[in-house]
């Protein structure tokens, strides 16, 4: 930035790439960094994943706190007495309390993945794939006692192009999210940062998604079908799901087009192509199977030994 940033006390509290990466910024920018709250660490690899931020704050030589939440009185006393002019949160999991938002004086910031009032919540990326966006983004605001209440500060979209998926669309946001920051961490030091109501009258509050939520209907319409599968493959985590008789297929690359016999029902494999993609027949159109993950492996679709044309999948 061109100009200096006023040196400030921070607290941040986070996970995942866009966390290290508002940390790498902060610290190149000379900010006094009192504390980093990382997420409890976890023996799973898709959990591992999340603790990048502890390795990068760990190698800057920087107090680390691993709680599994934050409502217990040991750690309100323990952030008000560290003193923080602002404390960040970065797709932090767990809630932050009224009396740790009250404690900074230039207040407590989130970064939140998705577009405010509409999408708030969990998943708000996923969520815009499978609702047939055309944007996504992220938006910075104030903390308050509500779930993604507060008042905004900024936002910054990202176009959400036909192949995206909920894996490629994180990772733009990613880019996008420290972009936003930047923009207005000069003013939030400054103290100058314009803070604007959210209208009530727009909002959409996402609950957290199930393994059972990511079952594909073949019955739906075709774009809807696409949008679902494309939004929710989102690896290491487990992807968009269907049962060919007992044997439970996770698709991983996916494509979409106009079917031409609307006499074939749902969920039908119509054709095994050269490339070895599987079409299968939606409520009005053709879904292309290119890709499945199968026991723990990704293949082309047609690989999968069973699949046949005219055999079908769970509806």
């Amino acid at each position: 930035m061109n100009k200096t940033i006023l040196k400030k006390k921070i607290i941040l509290v986070g996970n995942r790439n866009l966390a290290v990466n508002i940390l790498n910024f902060l610290v190149q920018n000379k900010q006094e960094i009192v504390g980093v709250f990382c997420h409890p660490d976890a023996s799973e690899e898709k959990l591992r994943n999340q603790l990048a931020l502890k390795k990068s704050a760990k190698n800057y030589g920087l107090k680390i706190y691993q709680p599994k939440g934050l409502r217990n009185e040991e750690y309100v006393k323990l952030i008000r007495s560290l003193n923080p002019d602002i404390i960040l949160s970065v797709f932090y999991k767990f809630i932050i309390p009224k009396e740790i938002i009250e404690i900074p004086s230039l207040g407590c910031i989130n970064l939140h993945g998705g577009l405010l009032p509409e999408y708030r919540g969990n998943f708000p990326g996923v969520w815009s794939i499978i609702n047939g966006e055309k944007y996504a983004g992220l938006t910075m605001h104030f903390i308050d006692s509500g779930i993604d209440t507060g008042d905004i500060i900024d936002m910054e979209s990202v176009k959400i192009a036909i192949a995206d998926t909920g894996k490629t669309l994180y990772d733009k946001l990613t880019d996008a999210g420290l972009k936003l920051f930047k923009r207005q961490f000069l003013l939030l030091a400054a103290g100058k940062i314009k803070r604007i109501k959210q209208d009530e009258s727009k909002a959409r509050y996402y609950p957290k998604r199930t393994v059972e939520d990511n079952k594909i209907n073949w019955d739906a319409d075709n774009l809807k079908v696409y949008n679902f599968i494309r939004g929710v493959i989102f690896p290491p985590y487990l992807g968009p799901y269907t049962f060919f008789g007992k044997d439970k297929i996770e698709v991983a690359e996916v494509w979409l087009k106009e079917r031409t016999n609307y006499a074939t029902p749902s969920g039908i494999i119509t054709n095994i192509t050269p490339e070895n993609y599987v079409e299968v027949s939606s409520g009005n159109g053709t879904i292309v199977i290119k890709k499945i993950k199968y026991k723990g492996k990704i293949i082309k679709a047609a690989y999968y030994r069973g699949f046949k044309i005219g055999e079908s999948f769970e509806t």
